[in-house]
């Protein structure tokens, strides 16, 4: 390594500022695509239930859920098709995987397939990889929007992430209690509904060329689109809208165990645990307040921002906006790099940095906590 890092000159020419409810309803579908990114643990919550039915032992059980594991968590192929072609044939891909094992499980359920550790493991291998699928769509393709806030955008979608498993389960114990194949049933839907939200509405942003895009596009296009990187480095995203976000987080996390445990300890019936679902639905149906089109939720520069440019138009999700060139004989502006704004990216090759400490002490930390994804 030579310590030199390849730094981005920021295009200096007056542009469109973004349109911060747009970038959120992004976010507000990755909240929900996240969720839904957890179903891969549906297959736990009618574990005992396949056990009775088809007289598993606790092996086999363990069995079906590691081959889904597994192949959930191969997904280098499936990296290098969202860096060619974008996230669309990912989001088909997931679309197709999770909907057709959720459909198996419920056939057989039904008994309309006779049920083995090997189809079973099967089924689940595909509905697992399907909501991974999910993860790296939605996580990747958001950052992106948010280049300089991925913080606050990781801590939300990983904690939707996380507590997606106990919203289903809440769902499933208020509905759908002994009935495994309607289960099965109302989450090939919700996966449906979430995938067609995003793959029509959360697109890489324009400055994010695909190497499909990197090959076919003209070189005016390819300029004209990389200069909207600016607008993404320069402009903070609203923290009250964030703040909204964690908010409904924080309440989650508090509600979900207590609800849980009055369940639990309290020996409450079916009717409460309607009440319960019926509250925690109320609450997620609320998840759209932070990308209300509102200027109280906005900074205040970037609502001046938008007023300057004039007329009511506004950039699509995609912000493919013009970038207009600077006006000629002004003064001479500052010099910005996107180092400016975030920290470089490694310079080295991937077999250079196989060699690099950096790499094997990350992938030591996260085996045995978080996984490591291949």
């Amino acid at each position: 390594m030579t310590g030199e890092h390849f730094v981005e000159v920021l295009a200096t020419g007056p542009q469109k500022a973004i349109y911060e409810p747009r970038r959120f309803v992004i976010l507000l579908l990755g909240s929900y695509g996240c969720i839904c990114s957890s179903l891969s643990y549906a297959f736990n919550l009618i574990a005992p239930e396949m056990q009775s039915r088809y007289d598993l032992t606790g092996r086999d059980i363990s069995t079906i859920s590691t081959v889904g594991l597994v192949v959930g968590y191969f997904l280098m192929p499936y990296g290098f098709i969202f860096d060619h072609f974008g996230p669309k044939p990912i989001f088909i891909l997931s679309m197709v995987l999770f909907p057709l094992g959720a459909l198996l499980f419920a056939l057989s359920f039904r008994g309309t397939i006779e049920g083995s550790v090997a189809r079973l493991s099967f089924f689940n291998a595909i509905l697992t990889l399907g909501c991974t699928l999910y993860d790296v769509v939605y996580m990747m393709t958001i950052m992106s929007h948010f280049p300089i806030s991925r913080g606050p955008v990781v801590a939300i979608l990983k904690s939707y992430i996380g507590l997606g498993s106990a919203i289903v389960g809440s769902i499933q114990l208020a509905f759908f209690d002994g009935r495994p194949d309607h289960y099965f049933y109302f989450l090939m839907v919700l996966f449906f509904v979430t995938g067609s939200a995003g793959f029509f509405l959360v697109p890489l942003p324009s400055y994010h060329l695909t190497g499909y895009e990197e090959k076919h596009l003209g070189i005016e296009e390819k300029e004209r689109r990389l200069a909207r990187k600016s607008v993404y480095l320069r402009q903070q995203p609203p923290t009250i809208r964030f703040a909204i976000g964690i908010a409904f987080v924080v309440l989650l996390v508090i509600y979900l165990p207590l609800q849980s445990a009055l369940v639990a300890y309290l020996g409450w019936g079916r009717t409460q645990r309607i009440i319960f679902a019926s509250i925690l639905i109320a609450v997620l149906v609320e998840l759209p307040l932070m990308a209300l089109p509102v200027s109280c939720l906005e900074r205040g520069e970037t609502q001046r921002e938008e007023d300057d440019c004039g007329g009511t138009e506004r950039p699509s999700a995609g912000d493919e906006v013009a970038n207009e060139p600077a006006a000629a004989g002004g003064p001479p502006k500052k010099v910005e790099t996107d180092v400016d704004y975030i920290a470089p990216q490694y310079q080295t090759t991937f077999l250079q940095n196989l060699k690099t400490l950096k790499l094997w002490a990350f992938s030591g930390v996260s085996s045995p906590w978080g996984g490591l994804c291949l």
